[in-house]
């Protein structure tokens, strides 16, 4: 059984709250480092100088670009660095740094939509 039919076959029984608990977070995983989480820095914390700040809100918009194009599992590790665009951190800007090379690691992934053309009819 594939993980998808497992997954709509627990769905359909009402177990979802078990598939979750056997780690439903796989399918929304984050490839930033596991277990660690970005906040946003509290005063007298210290945040990055403006040209790394700069450096990390272009970082993250490149993300987002490819977010929206053709890398969907990036949606997790992007939104927790857009949490601190206002004012950086080091621990924020490392995360950046990490899935950037995840990214590049990964460069052969993504999205792929082929249409189908049966009797003159387009399907997806």
């Amino acid at each position: 059984m594939s993980v998808l039919s497992d997954l709509l076959h627990k769905w359909r029984t009402g177990s979802v709250s078990d598939w979750i608990l056997l780690g439903l977070e796989c399918w929304y995983s984050n490839t930033g480092t596991p277990g660690q989480t970005i906040s946003r820095p509290k005063e007298g914390d210290p945040v990055l100088d403006e040209e790394m700040a700069t450096s990390y809100r272009s970082g993250v918009g490149m993300l987002l670009c490819l977010l929206k194009h053709s890398r969907i599992d990036l949606g997790n590790p992007v939104r927790e660095l857009t949490k601190v665009l206002k004012s950086p951190t080091l621990l924020a800007y490392k995360e950046m740094l990490r899935i950037i090379k995840f990214v590049l690691d990964t460069a052969t992934m993504g999205l792929k939509l082929v249409p189908a053309f049966t009797k003159g009819q387009l399907e997806w």
